[in-house]
């Protein structure tokens, strides 16, 4: 089982309401908008499958990372910044 949790750079507090976007092996893209807790998990991924993950929730940062599925079990955790206003700097 593969899990994809996300979480607060800040804090490191687990998101909620956040947006997955991810594709396997270059394939195409699948969506799962405003994942209630913050994590998605697949029971099923073959060893040597890539796995691409683009996160996004208002008020932080996107990020993308992507990962060679190695093992039976992985908890991959990706943190999103915050944004930071102008105005307040």
């Amino acid at each position: 089982m593969v899990c994809v949790t996300v979480n607060d750079a800040t804090n490191n507090v687990q998101l909620t309401n956040v947006d997955f976007y991810y594709s396997q092996n270059g394939g195409l893209e699948t969506s799962v908008p405003a994942d209630a807790d913050g994590k998605l998990c697949f029971e099923q991924i073959l060893s040597g499958t890539t796995l691409e993950f683009r996160v996004e929730k208002v008020g932080y940062e996107k990020e993308t990372e992507s990962r060679i599925i190695n093992s039976d079990v992985l908890d991959w955790f990706i943190v999103l910044n915050p944004l930071v206003s102008s105005l307040l700097l």
